[in-house]
């Protein structure tokens, strides 16, 4: 259902947004519909990744002063700045905090 909701508020919305914004989004969304399609959990996590990476990757060429690092936790501040009643956090630290111990751990 939050798909939907992203999809629509994309569509109705992307006109506002740069072409490179427009180009993550639709391949954030499509990596994005893929992982919920699918009943393997190794290809959802797989495929969430991409989706992820495809909604803050930037272009090569701005990466000239930045670090992949940076950019990443860039990205990161913005989301848990834009999370204001702490859904993301609620869902990596009730949900998923084991999961992603263990792949830190690895």
């Amino acid at each position: 259902m939050k798909n939907i909701l992203i999809n629509s508020y994309y569509q109705t919305q992307k006109s506002e947004f740069s072409d490179l914004f427009r180009l993550r989004m639709h391949r954030s969304l499509s990596w994005l519909s893929k992982a919920t399609s699918v009943d393997d959990e190794d290809i959802r996590f797989i495929t969430l990744w991409i989706a992820f990476n495809a909604a803050y990757a930037r272009e090569v060429a701005l990466f000239t002063t930045s670090s992949e690092r940076s950019e990443f936790r860039r990205f990161i501040q913005l989301v848990c700045s834009l999370d204001i009643d702490q859904q993301v956090y609620k869902l990596v630290w009730e949900k998923y905090s084991g999961s992603i111990r263990i792949l830190l751990d690895n």
